[in-house]
């Protein structure tokens, strides 16, 4: 009889453990995905893959203005048989500190291949009272960054002045973050700053 009861003890344990396991199993993936929504609110997400027809003006079409989205800065980055790989840097509905990549095509449409959150309590730039205002002694956003050496790589990264450097425009390693972009698919993928500098221009002090 104790065999017995010992026995049946035994296996509600294991069905026990067994349920724990599997109930384990089925949220971490879950718990993992909201923690990619948090990093990227829906208002940033939704512009990845959006198509903006180019505006027709009297001189001629240009590219469209990304809707909610106050802009700060950007270049062209790449160019080849009229099709340009540009970034803007800005701000997603007007809260969201963010760099996207675009393509932008001979007849000036654009597509927006990826977006980038950018930390804002890193960041040199506000935006407040309809306008943008700057800190020192913070990080800017430079898409001109590269490795040891010849590096080829389209890196951009978050970079501060060299110090002891007052020139306005001089190569820094002082390189917080950084992220690789990939020139075909327009990709942003983060990557370690160890080994890097990027060109910092400091344009008030120019």
């Amino acid at each position: 009889m104790k065999s017995a009861i010992q026995n049946d003890m035994l296996s509600r344990i294991k069905r026990c453990l067994l349920v724990f396991a599997m109930a384990g199993g089925m949220t971490l993936p879950v718990s993992n995905a909201q923690g990619a929504d948090n990093a990227m609110p829906p208002e940033v997400s939704s512009l990845i893959g959006m198509k903006l027809p180019p505006k027709i003006t009297v001189e001629g079409n240009r590219t469209a203005d990304i809707p909610e989205f106050i802009y700060l800065g950007g270049a062209l980055r790449s160019e080849e048989s009229g099709v340009s790989l540009a970034y803007d840097e800005g701000l997603a509905s007007g809260k969201w500190p963010v760099f996207l990549i675009e393509r932008i095509y001979e007849n000036k449409t654009t597509v927006i291949l990826d977006a980038q959150m950018l930390p804002a309590n890193l960041m040199e730039w506000r935006f407040v009272g309809g306008q943008f205002t700057f800190l020192k002694n913070r990080f800017k956003l430079s898409d001109r960054c590269k490795g040891e050496g010849e590096d080829t790589r389209l890196i951009f990264g978050l970079v501060k002045a060299e110090k002891g450097k007052s020139d306005c425009g001089h190569t820094s390693k002082r390189v917080k973050q950084a992220w690789q972009i990939d020139r075909q698919s327009g990709r942003i993928t983060p990557m370690p700053t160890n080994g890097l500098q990027c060109y910092f221009l400091e344009i008030s002090e120019c």
